[in-house]
């Protein structure tokens, strides 16, 4: 379930401005619900996974920045490969 928070805000701005999403936590570990975020991140170019130290890495603020949920928008499609982040420092 969303936090309240969340679902205030949806609430308040109404249903018409929904679009159809999904949204799962980093810290659920259900059936269903487990998500790897740092290779969703990698695959939707918000960073860079760095298989040799298991690191996200962000473009701006490197590995200091946290990935606590992810966002599912059903009928959006992602970045084209060439907007996504390149490695850092080989």
């Amino acid at each position: 379930p969303a936090p309240p928070a969340a679902s205030a805000a949806a609430a308040a701005a109404g249903p018409s401005s929904a679009a159809p999403h999904r949204v799962f936590y980093s810290h659920e570990t259900k059936p269903g619900r487990l998500v790897a975020v740092q290779r969703m991140a990698h695959v939707a170019g918000v960073a860079h996974l760095d298989e040799r130290c298991h690191l996200s890495i962000h473009p701006k603020f490197g590995p200091w920045f946290a990935l606590r949920a992810v966002v599912v928008l059903d009928d959006v499609e992602g970045p084209p490969d060439a907007a996504k982040p390149s490695p850092v420092g080989n």
